[in-house]
This record gives C-alpha cells, sequence and structure tokens, in this order.
C-alpha cells in the first residue's frame, strides 16, 4: 500500500500535479464493489493542475494501472479445507510458519475463512506453481507433517536418490 502511495506522490511531483485520493470501494464509500475493478477495488483520483500537467499525470497513471495488471495477471487462487484445529499450525507463533510459505513459494496471499463445522476455508494466490507448491506445504503442515522450507522443490526427492556430491 505504501508502495503506491509512494508512485501517486512521485507522479504528482514528476507532473506538478495535485492528486487526491477519493472514496473507494471499502466500507462507507458508497460504492458498490460491484463497480469496483479487480476484487472490487477501486478508488477515484481528483487531479488538480495545469491542462498538460493533468494529461502527462493521467498518463502515468494509466501506465501505473496496467503495471499493475500485468503484475497479477496469470495469478491463480486455490481453495481447500483443512481442520478447523490446525489453522493455528499453519500460521505459527506470531505469523512466522505462514510468512516463511508465503517467501518461500512467492505466492501474494494465504486466507482463512471463519470456520464452519470444524473446518476452515484455506485460500491461497498467486502463480500457478507457486500456489500449488504452498498449497502442498499448508496441506501437510496440517497433517502434521515436518515441512522442507527450501526454496528448490526437487530437493527432497534428489537428496534420497543421490548420493552428495
Amino acid at each position: 500500500m505504501r508502495d503506491r502511495a509512494a508512485k501517486l506522490n512521485q507522479i504528482g511531483k514528476e507532473t506538478g500535479t495535485n492528486l487526491t485520493l477519493l472514496g473507494g470501494s471499502g466500507k462507507g464509500s458508497g460504492r458498490s464493489p460491484a463497480a469496483g475493478g479487480r476484487n472490487g477495488a477501486r478508488r477515484d483520483i481528483r487531479l488538480i493542475g495545469s491542462k498538460a500537467d493533468v494529461v502527462q499525470a493521467k498518463r502515468m497513471l494509466g501506465q501505473l494501472v496496467n503495471d499493475l495488471r500485468d503484475a497479477t495477471s496469470g495469478t491463480e487462487t486455490i481453495e481447500f479445507e483443512i481442520p478447523e484445529d490446525t489453522v493455528r499450525l499453519v500460521i505459527g507463533a506470531k505469523g512466522r510458519t505462514i510468512q516463511r510459505i508465503k517467501a518461500v513459494t512467492g505466492v501474494t496471499s494465504i486466507d482463512f475463512d471463519q470456520a464452519k463445522e470444524g473446518r476452515s476455508n484455506c485460500r491461497i494466490t498467486g502463480q500457478p506453481e507457486s500456489a500449488a507448491r504452498a498449497e502442498e506445504m499448508v496441506k501437510a503442515i496440517s497433517a502434521g507433517e515436518r515441512v522442507d522450507f527450501t526454496k528448490n522443490v526437487e530437493a527432497k526427492d534428489s537428496d534420497k536418490s543421490a548420493p552428495p556430491v
């Protein structure tokens, strides 16, 4: 979030334009999430400056939006259930385990919904291979298995079949 605000400030400085974020699709905005973009996220921006500066700022904002869209294209969301009482194991003390999973796999988010009938829904978003690896790790931790937090997915199998060099 801070990165985006910094980019907006940078665009304002470079163009000499005053950029003001207006309401969004969050609570109390008066805007329905359906009116927004990806995941209902939409923010209006007021641009104040000379006509040439505003045109330049609009062009730069359009490029920023396209860059953000490109960064999230190709992502997929995987949903599955795990036992409610194992969610705390996946999250870990002070969130360390879930942060390690995110760091090792490169997924953008791992979320848990409210438990229903002893099961919690886990939602993982990221590139397809990363999301699949994170799913494996979450399921393994939930099953009480030890998890290899190395980035090399094949390392587990190659250690068993080949002697150390």
